[in-house]
């Protein structure tokens, strides 16, 4: 969820979270959760402005920074993994040429995510075929479980890997580095 800043000179912009009394709001830059619905004064300046994650979503991001936007795609993937109450959360990742209309004959890519008890899992959506290099450099759960030593990749082209993981006590994030797995190829991380 975006909130645009489009008052002059305002130094902060009231945001409204929706979505009932359990709902969770992250915002993107410190993972800073908002519980609930209802209207709250955000600070803003020329560097900041209201985006935040809606607790239950995983969302596909490449963070690599680039001059054009072109030069982004054999970027690797960070999916962001904004937890709600339930400790779960889902998302989906489509990819195809970027160029032409072949996604008419099924040349794309679909995938599912899902994060439940710990576990990370992607599949496909549906039988369209397209080949992609890209791959998932970075995994970010937010409002992760302390106490995670680490996180096992299983998936059938890289079999199964220990991967390292980083827990942020401030941000309450945890961060699993370089899975390295295609998002072509369906995969599982568990929590350990």
């Amino acid at each position: 969820m975006v909130r645009p800043v489009t008052e002059s000179r305002a130094s902060s912009v009231s945001v409204y979270f929706p979505g009932g009394p359990n709902e969770i709001w992250y915002d993107v830059e410190d993972f800073k959760p908002f519980r609930g619905t209802g209207s709250i004064n955000i600070p803003v300046s020329m560097d900041k402005v209201p985006v935040y994650y809606r607790g239950g979503s995983i969302i596909p991001r490449k963070d690599r920074p680039r001059r054009v936007s072109t030069l982004t795609h054999d970027d690797p993937f960070t999916l962001y993994v904004a937890l709600d109450d339930n400790k779960s959360a889902k998302g989906t990742l489509y990819i195809d040429d970027n160029e032409s209309y072949d996604y008419k004959n099924n040349l794309y890519i679909y995938i599912k995510f899902k994060y439940k008890d710990g576990v990370l899992s992607s599949s496909l959506i549906d039988d369209a075929r397209f080949s992609t290099s890209a791959w998932i450099e970075r995994v970010v759960i937010i409002n992760a479980p302390s106490g995670i030593k680490h996180a096992t990749l299983k998936s059938k082209k890289l079999g199964t890997t220990k991967l390292q993981t980083t827990y942020d006590g401030e941000n309450r994030s945890l961060t699993i580095r370089k899975p390295g797995v295609s998002v072509m190829d369906p995969f599982t991380i568990t929590l350990q």
